[in-house]
């Protein structure tokens, strides 16, 4: 199980109506499996259940900030792997690993709205310590909700506690 927060720090497309900066927190139980042991480095995949708080940032066109808070569920499959100490012996690169996700989202609309729907993926590159894990990465969102369907490409940074 784990805590995660992320700030995606710049949307590079999307619509203009749908122009935020987003923080967000989420707990997650992971399953996972480990594939490829070579000592410390193992390959691992796995899948996840979240719950999801998005905080949202909204520029509004007089330039003030209209924040939002929204939540929800999302199921996703998740991989890592120590691939730069396969290569490189490095006391610093032992603990970076690649990973990658991809996760379905699901979003309650406000009273008699439908849900809003998405797609995201994520890669990026993460030092863990102990109980800790840092990253930096991009994501990519495709959120839908009826005849709206905003694409966006962020940079992520994020740290995350394991129980």
């Amino acid at each position: 199980m784990s805590l995660y927060y992320s700030s995606h720090l710049l949307k590079f497309s999307g619509l203009d109506e749908i122009n935020f900066i987003m923080h967000r927190g989420n707990a997650s139980v992971r399953f996972r499996t480990f594939l490829f042991e070579d000592g410390d480095n193992t390959l691992t995949i796995g899948a996840k259940a979240n719950y999801h708080i998005y905080y949202l940032q909204n520029l509004e066109s007089q330039g003030a900030y209209n924040f939002t808070m929204i939540y929800g569920p999302s199921i996703g499959v998740f991989f890592s792997d120590p691939i730069l100490a396969r290569f490189m012996e490095n006391d610093f690169l032992k603990n970076c690993d690649l990973e990658g996700e991809a996760n379905f989202l699901l979003i309650p609309g406000a009273e008699n709205e439908s849900w809003i729907w998405g797609l995201e993926f994520y890669t990026g590159i993460f030092y863990k310590m102990d109980m800790l894990q840092f990253n930096l990465g991009y994501r990519f969102y495709s959120i839908m909700k009826n005849d709206i369907n905003d694409v966006s490409h962020e940079i992520e940074f994020g740290i995350r506690y394991y129980f």
